[in-house]
């Protein structure tokens, strides 16, 4: 996936302009925000005591996609 091989500064800067947010979860210090693109997701980890980017994961379907389908408006994607 060419997302994968971009400086994460870039994939970050890619991310916010044409993803769309779909949902959360918080699992204390950590919070994961779970975005769509055109043809996968995109799941980025924050560190909420750092207030940072501490990583991002790309997958097309799978148990990471599983834990946040219950909580996803699928009315949102167009």
């Amino acid at each position: 996936m060419l997302f994968n091989l971009l400086h994460t500064d870039v994939q970050a800067a890619f991310l916010w302009d044409n993803a769309t947010f779909l949902t959360n979860i918080i699992e204390g210090q950590l919070r994961y925000n779970l975005y769509a693109l055109s043809n996968f997701y995109v799941e980025v980890e924050y560190g909420t005591k750092e207030n940072e980017v501490l990583g991002f994961c790309t997958f097309e379907r799978g148990k990471v996609f599983e834990q946040y389908f219950h909580q996803i408006d699928f009315s949102s994607l167009h």
